[in-house]
């Protein structure tokens, strides 16, 4: 790989005060690219051969500023060239002008995180509940250290992060879990930008528990919808029920529920794109809906202004509703959206669902993400034990 990187004076171009554009002009492998230096400097206090400013008089302090900046720019494109001569990569105009225009600093992990984090949601790559998780995420790891480095990263070090969130937020292991796969994503990200570190989750691995979201009772179901058809509910009450309710028979994510609008539904069928997994354009085309959630569809349409439907509330105002219902209905469990998507799961394996089906259906792509969402039928159950006495 041939390259060389030069600092040069634009001589074309003299301004009045004689002075003209300073650059950095990068060869590799005989294509040329010039980057701005957003200086200038009189063309004959300028030394050519070292690329450096030379003092304008006696009582010149600028040049030595100008020269740092210089010094600097030249470093990080001498570094970017060995990095890639060292790892034996091979080194493209085109990937030098990415690597060099990146705001990351790729010695600091912290760093990285915050910017790629706030790059993918630019891009529309993660959305504001995700941005909300990945930002609590890096505030735990800058309580944990001010700044990590890469090179901190070490065998050990998964470990001690874990240990250091239970000392220090007294969280549970879900949570822990949800942390580290945060952090894993941007670690990957790393790999990907061809940053070298120590896998820190080679010998530690993050421990998740069984959820506890427990699906609603057909019974539990019904004294729901009873309420949200009760002339005594309230507004709020009742819209977001309606949203609950709608999610409980279709196993919509709240991401996806709060997308919905008018043009995705035909003939009592839901076609849309999953959000979640945008990336892999997944989409639901033609799903036949309950009679029960063209029920509450069409309540949606009739009561709602907007062609956007079920985005009336942020989601945790909507969950602090949930909980209001719950108990208020006397339910003993914690109603949140979550509980909607395992309570459509649970209802569409005791029906007799095909399990692929309900994967396609979800948006799941495992069959052991399907299983965490199914529990065990204990009414079922109860029919099914009621079934064998009549045997005998």
């Amino acid at each position: 790989m041939g390259y060389s990187v030069a600092i040069k004076m634009d001589n074309k171009y003299i301004k009045s005060n004689g002075e003209a554009r300073v650059y950095m002009l990068v060869t590799i492998n005989r294509k040329k690219k010039e980057f701005k230096l957003n200086l200038t400097w009189p063309v004959d206090k300028f030394n050519k051969k070292t690329g450096e400013c030379l003092p304008k008089n006696f009582t010149d302090k600028d040049f030595s500023v100008y020269n740092v900046a210089i010094g600097n720019a030249r470093t990080r494109a001498n570094e970017i060239i060995k990095e890639y001569l060292l790892k034996d990569i091979p080194l493209t105009i085109e990937k030098f002008v990415t690597e060099y225009n990146s705001d990351f600093n790729k010695k600091s992990f912290i760093d990285f995180y915050a910017k790629t984090m706030h790059k993918r949601y630019r891009n529309n790559q993660i959305a504001d509940n995700t941005l909300k998780a990945h930002k609590m995420t890096l505030n735990k790891l800058r309580a944990f250290k001010d700044d990590i480095l890469f090179t901190d990263l070490t065998n050990t070090w998964g470990e001690e992060f874990d240990m250091f969130m239970v000392d220090k937020y007294g969280i549970n292991m879900n949570s822990r879990w949800g942390n580290h796969k945060n952090v894993k994503t941007y670690l990957h990200k790393a790999t990907i930008e061809n940053i070298e570190f120590i896998d820190p989750y080679h010998y530690f691995t993050a421990k998740m528990s069984r959820s506890n979201y427990q699906a609603l009772t057909r019974d539990e179901f019904r004294q729901l919808y009873a309420y949200y058809c009760s002339q005594e509910i309230t507004h709020s009450h009742k819209v977001n029920l309606r949203r609950f309710l709608f999610g409980c028979l279709t196993g919509l994510r709240i991401s996806d529920l709060k997308r919905l609008n008018v043009d995705k539904f035909k003939d009592g069928k839901m076609s849309l794109s999953i959000f979640k997994l945008r990336k892999y354009q997944r989409e639901l085309s033609e799903v036949p809906l309950s009679d029960l959630a063209n029920e509450l569809l069409e309540d949606e349409i009739k009561f709602n202004d907007s062609k956007l439907l079920f985005n009336n509330y942020t989601e945790q105002f909507s969950n602090r509703i949930l909980k209001e219902i719950a108990a208020h209905l006397e339910i003993d469990k914690r109603l949140h959206h979550h509980v909607g998507r395992v309570t459509f799961a649970s209802f569409y394996n005791a029906s007799g669902g095909n399990i692929r089906r309900l994967m396609e259906y979800m948006g799941l792509s495992k069959i052991s993400t399907v299983e965490k969402y199914l529990r065990v039928d204990k009414e079922g159950m109860q029919e099914d034990i009621d079934k064998l006495n009549e045997m005998f």
